[in-house]
This record gives structure tokens, C-alpha cells and sequence, in this order.
């Protein structure tokens, strides 16, 4: 499970890297990034389509310049994302003993099997998408191009971890939960991510009340201590909320 979550974690970063280069990447820099998951070219063309299936430019050089402001990279992303899930909707399904034979295939190592199978399982990965925005609210709030960026990052692991199962059902069960709990882990994050932002904001927020009162009852700026004592907390905790706001007591 280790490597699972480190080669999740490049992949997360290599997109990352990207959007902040104005979606664009050289392939040297996504083959260096995963030198160590040591994938097969098989493997590694599987990386390279997700990346850009995400809108994402992967250049034969070191990325230039991107698109001009960031509202002309969000309407390229939206048009990528419509395009991607275009073209997942005209993916046709496999007959049960092809698909059955390919990931007994995958369980033995085979790459082109895996890629078939990730290609063939990306329109289930928008379906639970969809039902976890319906059940929970979550995904719809971290928007839904994140949520399938991670299921298509859990697809992709799930393949190369496939073991051996004894029927077509099993295999599918064990690949859907998988998927499914990637993604659940995924919007538990990012919720105790924001929870941990929001209440930083709460607390940041009563400080600079705080100044603001005392500094009307004293005409003058409130020090550390009797911030500490108006607020009943500890100063040192004080003193890190204003470093990080960028003030001084």
C-alpha cells in the first residue's frame, strides 16, 4: 500500500507542477518524477494520456509559457474536461470472457492488459464520481475534475495490484472497492483539510477583533499580553497568528 500512495502522491504533484506552469510538462520531467515506480512503456503511456486527458500539455521539452491568466486556464480546463468526458462516453464495453481473460492478464503483470482495462473502467470511475456528489455533497464542492483526476489516479493502481480472483464478479468487486474507497479517502482529506483552513480563518478573525476593540479603548495598539488576556489564550499561540498574518504586536 506504501508504493500505491507514493505513486498516487507523484502523480498528484506532477499535475500540480503543471497547473502551475500553465498546463504544460515535458515528458523528461514526468519519466524523471517516476523513474523509481519503475513502470514499463506500456505503463508509462497509461501516465502520459491520464495527464493529458486532465488538460494537461505534455511537451517533448521543458514547459513554456501557458496560457495567459488564470480564467484562460480555467476555460481550458473545462474544455478538456468536456472533451475528456466526450470521449469516455464512446468507450464500448467488452464482451465478459475478453474481460475476464484481460485481467487475468493484469494479475500476471501483462501492462497492455492493464491499460486496456483502465481505458475500459475510466466511464465507471465518472459513475461513482457522480453517485459520491449525490450521497454526500463533497465531491460537488471540490469540484469534480479533482474527484475523477483521483479515481483515474486509484484506477490505474488498483490495475497494477490485481490479483488473482476466481471469477469475472470478484475481480470486479475487488478493482470497484478499491477505486471507490481511493476516493472516499480522497474527500476525507480535503474535508479535514478545509475544516483545519476554516478554523484557522475563525481564529484569525477574532484576533484582528481583538485589535481592533482594545486598540478603540486604549487609543493605542494592544500589546501581545493584553491580547493574551483579552482573549484567553497563550501569547506564544498569539505570536504565530501574527507572524503568519504578517503583523506585530
Amino acid at each position: 500500500m506504501d508504493q500505491i500512495e507514493q505513486f498516487r502522491e507523484k502523480l498528484r504533484e506532477l499535475a500540480s507542477e503543471a497547473k502551475a506552469a500553465g498546463g504544460h510538462i515535458s515528458e523528461e520531467t514526468v519519466r524523471s518524477a517516476l523513474a523509481e515506480a519503475q513502470l514499463g512503456e506500456e505503463q508509462m503511456e497509461m501516465v502520459l494520456r491520464y495527464l493529458k486527458a486532465q488538460g494537461i500539455a505534455v511537451t517533448d521539452a521543458a514547459p513554456g509559457t501557458g496560457p495567459a491568466g488564470d480564467s484562460a486556464q480555467t476555460e481550458e480546463q473545462r474544455r478538456a474536461l468536456a472533451l475528456y468526458l466526450e470521449e469516455v462516453g464512446k468507450i464500448q464495453g467488452l464482451a465478459e470472457a475478453e474481460e475476464l481473460a484481460l485481467f487475468h492478464a493484469a494479475a500476471d503483470g501483462a501492462e497492455d492488459a492493464q491499460r486496456q482495462l483502465a481505458e475500459q473502467f475510466l466511464p465507471t470511475v465518472l459513475d461513482l464520481a457522480a453517485q459520491l456528489e449525490d450521497t454526500g455533497g463533497s465531491a460537488e464542492e471540490y469540484g469534480s475534475e479533482d474527484l475523477i483526476q483521483e479515481g483515474n489516479i486509484a484506477l490505474l493502481c488498483a490495475l497494477r495490484q490485481t490479483a488473482r480472483q476466481e471469477n469475472l464478479a470478484a475481480y470486479r468487486v475487488h478493482l470497484l472497492n478499491a477505486v471507490a474507497g481511493f476516493m472516499q479517502e480522497y474527500l476525507r482529506r480535503e474535508a479535514e483539510s478545509r475544516g483545519r483552513d476554516t478554523e484557522l480563518l475563525e481564529r484569525m478573525n477574532r484576533l484582528h477583533d481583538a485589535m481592533l476593540t482594545l486598540e478603540e479603548e486604549m487609543g493605542r495598539t494592544a500589546s501581545l499580553e493584553e491580547l493574551s488576556a483579552f482573549l484567553d489564550r497563550g501569547e506564544d499561540e498569539l505570536d504565530r497568528m501574527l507572524r503568519l498574518a504578517g503583523s506585530e504586536s
